[in-house]
């Protein structure tokens, strides 16, 4: 039986190893990334874990360099769904 990627099937098997107790540092692709953090998947407006970077101004791609942090992982706020399973500084690509 094979389960797709999502929230729902990432969070059983994180609660059931405890993962909140040890911290391990999680390696993985973009898209696993985007589901531990809780992000909306697909093409949304804020694509990036890691900064503001906004995939629809195109009249800003490659003029501007520098994009805020992202800092706030809030549900219901810049294409965030769900809770994040895993701290950003514990993530390895």
């Amino acid at each position: 039986m094979q389960l797709k990627e999502t929230y729902e099937n990432w969070f059983m098997p994180l609660k059931n190893i405890k993962y909140d107790e040890p911290k391990w540092l999680v390696c993985g692709y973009l898209k696993v990334i985007v589901i531990l953090l809780g992000q909306q998947g697909g093409y949304t407006k804020l694509p990036c874990f890691l900064c503001d970077w906004d995939s629809r101004t195109d009249k800003d791609h490659w003029i501007k360099k520098h994009w805020p942090s992202r800092t706030q992982f809030l549900p219901v706020a810049k294409n965030i769904k769900y809770v994040k399973l895993v701290e950003s500084d514990k993530i390895l690509f």
